[in-house]
C-alpha cells in the first residue's frame, strides 16, 4: 500500500515539474481582474489578425503585450516565434518556439522544425537532425517545409563533420606537445605549427 502511495506522489511531483499550457481563461488567473484578462485576449486576437496581413512587426507588439499577461500559452509563444522568424530574428524566434514546444509538443504542424533549429543553434546537431527527420516523416510537412528541413539537415551534417575534425586536430596537437615535453633536450623541437592531423571521422 505504501509503495502505491509513494508511486502516486512521485507521479504528481513529476507532472508538477513539467511546463503546462495555460489558456486565457478566468479560472487560470484568479488574481487578475476581468478587465485585464479581456485586454490580454484582445491583444492576442489583434496580433493574430495583423499576422494575416503579414505586418509582423506590428503583430509582434500586440502579441508581446499579451505574453506579458500570460507567458505560458503555447499558441501565443508559437505565434511570437513565427513573427520573429519572418523579421529575420531567428535566435529569438527559436527561444519562443522552444518554449511553445515545452508547453505543448503538438502546438503546430511545424513545431518540430523550430525545435530542430533550436538544437542546431546550440550545436546539438544530432538532436537537430532527429527533429528534422521526424518533421519530414510526420506527413504534415509542406513542400517548402520539407525543402527547408532538408537544407538544415545538410547544414547540420557539414557542421558535425567540421566539429569532429577540429576535435581530432585538438587531440593531435595535445599529443605532439606531450611528445615535445617528453623528449625535450634529446631531440630538436617538433614543428607543431606545420603538422596537420590526418584523422577522419
Amino acid at each position: 500500500m505504501k509503495k502505491f502511495l509513494f508511486l502516486g506522489f512521485f507521479q504528481v511531483l513529476l507532472l508538477g515539474l513539467f511546463a503546462q499550457n495555460v489558456d486565457f481563461t478566468a479560472s487560470n488567473f484568479p488574481d487578475k481582474s476581468k478587465r485585464e484578462l479581456k485586454t490580454a485576449i484582445r491583444q492576442k486576437k489583434m496580433g493574430e489578425k495583423t499576422m494575416k496581413s503579414e505586418d509582423y512587426r506590428r503583430a509582434l507588439d500586440f502579441l508581446l503585450k499579451a505574453n506579458e499577461f500570460n507567458g505560458k500559452n503555447a499558441q501565443l509563444n508559437y505565434e511570437i516565434a513565427t513573427c520573429y522568424e519572418q523579421l529575420g530574428q531567428c535566435v529569438t524566434a527559436s527561444r519562443y518556439a522552444e518554449k511553445a514546444y515545452e508547453l505543448d509538443p503538438k502546438v503546430a504542424d511545424d513545431i518540430l522544425y523550430y525545435k530542430g533549429y533550436s538544437h542546431q543553434l546550440k550545436y546539438e546537431f544530432g538532436k537537430a537532425m532527429e527533429c528534422y527527420r521526424q518533421y519530414i516523416a510526420s506527413g504534415k510537412v509542406t513542400p517548402e517545409g520539407k525543402e527547408k528541413a532538408t537544407r538544415r539537415m545538410e547544414e547540420c551534417s557539414k557542421s558535425q563533420q567540421s566539429f569532429c575534425r577540429v576535435k581530432m586536430n585538438s587531440h593531435s596537437r595535445f599529443i605532439l606537445r606531450f611528445l615535445h615535453l617528453l623528449f625535450a633536450g634529446h631531440h630538436r623541437q617538433l614543428p607543431f605549427g606545420r603538422l596537420r592531423s590526418r584523422h577522419h571521422c
